[in-house]
């Protein structure tokens, strides 16, 4: 076994000998590693007593470490194997997915549970579970009575989440059932993972998606994609000068339109005005734009990149309007920041606008866990707020071009110094990337004629 240094969390895990332990952690936190090492450290634990007892050979311990899928077993858990373990402490058999540890010839068998029947008639004394969250309810009942004969034990890692993770093994533990035990820590508590970029993450995601994929804790997320609180961000009482005022637009006509207007004042957003309406022909919806850019003197509105037609219209019409950018996971971590950041209020006449806030949400896949990909519903204002800050933000006030991108990848002084003052410091690679983007937008997707 190779020398590792391993830290507190990880600790509790390698030392605990109950029937259950859940090392429950943030991303990229070590749960992996730690399981690993010691479910293995336990078997040779028992399976050295087993030789000095001299017993039946019939009886030799056997262990299985269970994935979702074969490829699984491929790319995560062999891998991790031949990082811990010098190449000569062990012996794979890639037809039986079966890893076999010297010198007593110790037996590790993956098994695919993505059909839940593959693990049916085992009898082994211990399992491991990598990210066990994904796996189906269905499959911890057969964990159970498949370590029942032997009176066996699981160690399983995962990132939290609800349901049966935290109905059936974490309440548990938390009742006080002595052969539970699960250990939490955070993704910054491994040494190796950013502390800036945890920082960064923190202000942009929802803080309980955030406590369960980087401090991991199990909270009830709800799958909003914002956390609006109608108590903090709603406003009956607004500003009475902006320092300039834009809009966003999202057009439809079978689905409903948005027509938002926002204030900005010393870098504080406030949605001032809203038309959230269906089957808004195209000169009614013009008419409601330009009084809305005459009422509130809107400075430029920014569109929906593909309503290339309407944007057209608009034009003709008087409307001051752009193409905006369309990168959704950019723009909801904008509009996400400013509201974690008490930058983000809406006027309390907006009542769709705010309906939308509190009923925004992310997708659910099969398993019943959310996805970062949002839902397609409730969406037409958060679309129109999205193009409308995350563009306006994104305008630069220097020149996009392939040399500054060039420059920063040569580490350019000026270029960096250009970079700080538009887009604030960052780490170098996410410099690059965040010109190369803004590049392809403007290429693309902008349109200032």
């Amino acid at each position: 076994m190779r020398s590792i240094q391993i830290h507190p969390g990880q600790a509790k895990v390698f030392n605990s000998r109950k029937k259950v332990v859940l090392a429950a952690a943030g991303f990229q936190s070590g749960k992996t590693t730690i399981v690993e090492l010691a479910g293995v450290y336990r078997a040779e634990e028992e399976v050295r007593s087993w030789v000095q007892a001299g017993r039946d050979p019939m009886s030799k311990p056997r262990y299985a470490i269970l994935v979702r899928r074969e490829k699984d077993f491929k790319s995560v858990i062999l891998p991790k194997f031949k990082e811990l373990f010098p190449a000569n402490k062990f012996v794979y058999s890639k037809s039986d997915m079966m890893l076999t540890l010297k010198p007593h010839g110790i037996e590790f068998r993956g098994y695919s549970v993505h059909n839940p029947d593959n693990i049916e008639g085992i009898t082994v004394n211990g399992i491991l579970m990598d990210e066990a969250r994904l796996f189906d309810p269905i499959v911890w009942s057969k964990v159970l009575t498949r370590l029942a004969v032997r009176d066996g034990w699981a160690l399983l890692a995962t990132t939290p989440s609800t349901g049966w993770l935290k109905d059936r093994i974490y309440d548990v533990w938390r009742s006080g059932d002595p052969d539970y035990e699960v250990v939490q820590w955070r993704s910054i508590d491994n040494p190796g993972f950013s502390v800036k970029e945890y920082e960064r993450l923190k202000s942009e995601l929802p803080e309980e998606m955030f406590d369960m994929l980087y401090n991991g804790k199990f909270t009830s997320f709800s799958g909003l994609v914002y956390a609006y609180k109608p108590e903090l961000h709603t406003l009956t009482t607004l500003p009475n000068r902006f320092d300039v005022v834009i809009g966003g637009i999202d057009y439809g006509f079978a689905t409903p339109s948005a027509i938002v207007v926002i204030g900005i004042n010393d870098g504080v957003y406030y949605v001032l005005k809203e038309t959230v309406k269906k089957g808004i022909d195209d000169e009614k919806f013009a008419d409601i734009t330009l009084k809305y850019q005459d009422d509130y003197q809107v400075s430029v509105w920014y569109a929906d990149p593909n309503a290339k037609d309407i944007i057209e219209k608009l034009r003709k019409a008087g409307v001051k309007v752009r193409r905006g950018i369309n990168t959704v996971e950019a723009g909801i971590s904008k509009v996400r920041s400013e509201l974690t950041r008490g930058k983000l209020f809406v006027n309390v006449e907006c009542e769709e606008t705010i309906k939308e806030f509190t009923h925004y949400t992310y997708q659910m896949n099969d398993e019943g866990l959310y996805i970062d990909k949002v839902f397609k519903k409730n969406d037409h204002a958060m679309d129109a707020i999205r193009y409308a800050m995350y563009t306006h933000y994104y305008t630069p006030t220097v020149d996009l071009s392939r040399q500054i991108i060039l420059d920063l990848k040569n580490k350019s002084n000026a270029a960096w110094t250009a970079y700080s003052n538009n887009f604030g410091t960052l780490d170098h690679l996410r410099a690059i990337r965040t010109y190369e983007q803004g590049l392809n937008d403007r290429e693309n997707s902008w349109n200032y004629d």
